[in-house]
C-alpha cells in the first residue's frame, strides 16, 4: 500500500542528516529527537498488519488460507525492503546530486542522471527482452508525470545550494503527506488508527527536523 511505503521513503532526510554528521556537522538535540520520531513512525508502520490479517492463525483455519496469509507477509516484507532501498537510493541521489550541482548546475546535473537512468532502464528491457510499450492514451498523462518529475528533481537541487542543504531533502520530502492523502481519497486505501498516528509521527518529525536544522 502506498500509505505505507510513501513514510518509509519520506524517511529519507534521517539518512541525509547522518550523512551531513559523518561530515562533522553535529546536529542539536532537537534535530535527534526529530529522527528518532521519525524512525520510530516508520518501524510502527512497517509492523502495522494489514486490514484483515491476522497476528495468529485461527483455530480450524484451512490449509489454503494460511497459505494465503503466508504469501501476504511475505508480499509485505519484500515491499518493505523495495520502500526501505527507495529510501536508501533517494538520499544517495539527495547527496550526489548536492556534490554535483556547485560544479554542474542543477540542470545539467539532472540531465546527466537521466541519461545514466535510461541507459539502466534500456539494460533491464534487454535483459527481460522485453520492449517497451503502452496504449498512446497514455501518453498525455505519462508526458505530464514526466514533466512534474522533472521540474521536481531540478528544484531540489537548486534549493541544495542553499547555505543548508540538509534543509531541502527535509522539506521534500513532506510529498509523502499529499501521497497517503492521495492513495486514500482516489485509491481507496484502508489507513487504520495506528498507521495515521504513525504517519503523523513521520511527518510531525520531518517538520520538527526542518525546524530545528532551520534553527
Amino acid at each position: 500500500p502506498i500509505s505505507v511505503v510513501a513514510p518509509i521513503v519520506a524517511a529519507n532526510p534521517v539518512l541525509v542528516l547522518l550523512y551531513h554528521v559523518a561530515l562533522g556537522q553535529a546536529p542539536g538535540a532537537l534535530a535527534w529527537l526529530a529522527s528518532l520520531a521519525i524512525l520510530g513512525g516508520v518501524f510502527v508502520i512497517a509492523r502495522t498488519p494489514e486490514p484483515g490479517e491476522s497476528q495468529q492463525p485461527a483455530e480450524g483455519a484451512a490449509p489454503s488460507n494460511d497459505v494465503t496469509k503466508s504469501d501476504e507477509r511475505r508480499e509485505r516484507r519484500v515491499t518493505l525492503i523495495i520502500a526501505g532501498s527507495a529510501c536508501l537510493a533517494y538520499a544517495v541521489l539527495i547527496i550526489s546530486g548536492q556534490a554535483a550541482v556547485p560544479h554542474l548546475g542543477e540542470v545539467q546535473t539532472t540531465w546527466i542522471g537521466r541519461l545514466f537512468s535510461l541507459g539502466l532502464l534500456l539494460a533491464v528491457f534487454a535483459v527481460r527482452r522485453e520492449r517497451p510499450n503502452w496504449p498512446l492514451k497514455w501518453l498525455p498523462f505519462l508526458t505530464l508525470q514526466g514533466l512534474l518529475d522533472m521540474g521536481a528533481y531540478v528544484a531540489l537541487l537548486a534549493g541544495s545550494t542553499a547555505a543548508q542543504p540538509a534543509l531541502t531533502a527535509v522539506t521534500a520530502s513532506t510529498f509523502g503527506v499529499v501521497t497517503v492523502i492521495l492513495a486514500r481519497a482516489i485509491l481507496k486505501e484502508h489507513i487504520g488508527l495506528p498507521q495515521w498516528l504513525a504517519i503523523g509521527v513521520v511527518f510531525a518529525g520531518v517538520a520538527l527536523l526542518t525546524w530545528a536544522e532551520g534553527g
